[in-house]
């Protein structure tokens, strides 16, 4: 028989096939769509959820280094700059305190309390925000108004810088926040250890808005959680950055800064001093922990692999499971075939013509099927990113690559293809004349 002849008589046997074994067909259509589905939809979720954490975490500067010392003061902080070996060094000084603002009690109607943590900056090229773990530091640009310049940290300017999010938070859009005053009450600080000196309340002018930073959105749907659910006792903590000899003059006891920001003038001079750093276990600077991007990066991508490793073996536990399952109803199905089987044998037709045309109706019937549980995937997925950034206010970003797609229908294919073979090749082997005696 020429192959396009035989071709048409595969094509043909699958839709008369499909009318008189519907229940086979559907059985079979199911398990390969529902296993199709779990291994999309798994893919789609896992890769999202890691793809989101890398992208935060790869805006890192390259160029800055996330330091913790255990013997934190200003002394301190100027001994382990004063290094020659590097053509520039800035400083982000981290209040480990949280201070009430005063000038907010409450925000679209739901009383809240906002407190800020306090950075003293050299640059506003870089601003830092805490994301649960860390403190990372970002590059970043001044969107309306000035960052804080030479003249302010010379002069001690009690003037502050905020992110595009705290200004439409606090006061409606970025234009309307500058030249506002915002009033810090140190008495009522969140303190977790208590400072030696009396807190005050300290005045500060907002001179510049910055951008928004990776972890800005992630920040906002935590907000909104905390204001949805209607506590009386809401706190949103917001960043603020002023020049870096302000906050030595305002708030001294620099006992209790302990997390510093350092960015250097490259990314090899940042390298080079942690890699010194590490040398040394921190010893000369008095550094207890330091964080580069590199190091965060590796990190990260160890979890990821570990997490992945695991989501990826539950995938193929499943995918065997349903194998086993496709293999119950194809061989049930190829039974029921086996005159048909007798009969095509003595008309002349070879054990490789009988498996072919089980591997064609499979082919057709996992191709089909796993494109609809693919597509199941992709608007189940994007269901999920709607409920849990909508209703339970968890950031969640979907990010689909081509992977995503073609992964589950080539493994759902070749599934159906493998496991649909062996019930092939067993109705293959029966002898012609047990085939047509066959009940």
């Amino acid at each position: 028989m020429k192959s396009n002849n035989r071709f048409v008589l595969y094509i043909r046997n699958i839709f008369v096939m499909t009318k008189s074994s519907k229940i086979r067909f559907i059985l079979t259509f199911i398990g390969i769509l529902f296993s199709v589905f779990g291994f999309a939809f798994a893919l789609i979720i896992s890769d999202s959820y890691f793809e989101s954490r890398r992208d935060i975490y790869s805006s890192f500067a390259s160029n800055s280094l996330l330091i913790s010392s255990n013997q934190p003061s200003e002394d301190k902080i100027n001994l382990f700059l004063e290094n020659k070996n590097y053509s520039s060094v800035f400083i982000d000084v981290i209040s480990k305190n949280y201070y009430f603002i005063d000038s907010f009690d409450s925000i679209n109607g739901q009383s809240v309390s906002i407190t800020t943590t306090l950075h003293g900056v050299e640059t506003t090229e870089v601003v830092s925000q805490y994301d649960g773990m860390h403190y990372m530091p970002f590059l970043s640009s001044i969107k309306n108004g000035r960052g804080i310049n030479w003249g302010d940290i010379q002069s001690k300017e009690k003037t502050v810088m905020i992110d595009e999010y705290t200004a439409e938070l606090l006061y409606g859009s970025i234009k309307d926040a500058i030249g506002q005053s915002i009033v810090i009450d140190g008495g009522r600080g969140l303190v977790s250890e208590q400072t030696s000196s009396s807190p005050q309340k300290h005045s500060f002018i907002i001179s510049g808005v910055c951008e928004n930073s990776k972890l800005t959105e992630h920040n906002r749907v935590e907000n909104r959680k905390k204001i949805k659910k209607g506590s009386d006792n809401v706190i949103i903590n917001i960043d603020l950055y002023c020049p870096i000899s302000t906050i030595f003059d305002l708030y001294p006891d620099l006992d209790y800064y302990r997390n510093y920001i350092v960015t250097f003038g490259s990314q090899n001079e940042a390298n080079d001093f942690y890699n010194k750093t590490i040398d040394t276990n921190g010893n000369q600077y008095g550094i207890s922990y330091i964080v580069s991007k590199d190091s965060l990066m590796a990190d990260i991508t160890l979890q990821m692999k570990e997490t992945k490793r695991i989501i990826v073996l539950g995938i193929l536990l499943l995918s065997f499971i349903f194998g086993i399952s496709i293999i119950s109803v194809v061989f049930f199905a190829t039974k029921e075939r086996i005159p048909e089987i007798g009969i095509r044998k003595a008309f002349g037709a070879e054990k490789l013509d009988i498996v072919f045309q089980i591997f064609c109706e499979m082919l057709l019937i996992s191709g089909l099927a796993s494109i609809i549980g693919v597509f199941a995937a992709l608007y189940f997925s994007k269901l999920l990113e709607y409920y849990l950034i909508n209703e339970l206010c968890i950031y969640f970003v979907l990010n689909i690559t081509a992977g995503d797609i073609v992964t589950p229908i080539f493994v759902g294919v070749l599934q159906s293809a493998i496991f649909g073979m062996i019930p092939g090749i067993y109705g293959a082997s029966i002898p012609i004349t047990d085939a047509l005696k066959f009940e």
